[in-house]
C-alpha cells in the first residue's frame, strides 16, 4: 500500500522513515509497521510534525482514518 509523507520536520535532517514510500499488508492482517527514528540535533526548533497518508490501497478497503500525525517536540 502506498502511502506519503509530509509535515514541517525534514526528512533526513529531523528523521528517518523505513520503509520510505509503501507497506504490504498481508492478506488477513490490518496493519503494517512504518519505522520512524527521530534525529536529536542541538538547534531549539519549534514543534514539527511528521504526517503519514495512506494512498488508495489494491485489492483492500480503505478504513476511515488514513492519516497519522506525529509531533516532535524540542529537547
Amino acid at each position: 500500500m502506498p502511502f506519503s509523507v509530509a509535515g514541517t520536520a525534514t526528512s533526513t535532517a529531523d528523521y528517518n522513515i523505513v520503509p520510505d514510500s509503501s507497506v504490504t499488508i498481508s492478506a488477513g492482517s490490518l496493519s503494517a509497521d512504518i519505522d520512524i527514528t527521530l534525529i536529536d540535533d542541538d538547534l531549539d526548533e519549534a514543534d514539527e510534525t511528521i504526517v503519514v497518508t495512506m494512498g488508495d490501497p489494491v485489492n483492500a478497503t480503505q478504513a476511515e482514518i488514513t492519516a497519522h500525525t506525529v509531533t516532535i517536540t524540542d529537547n
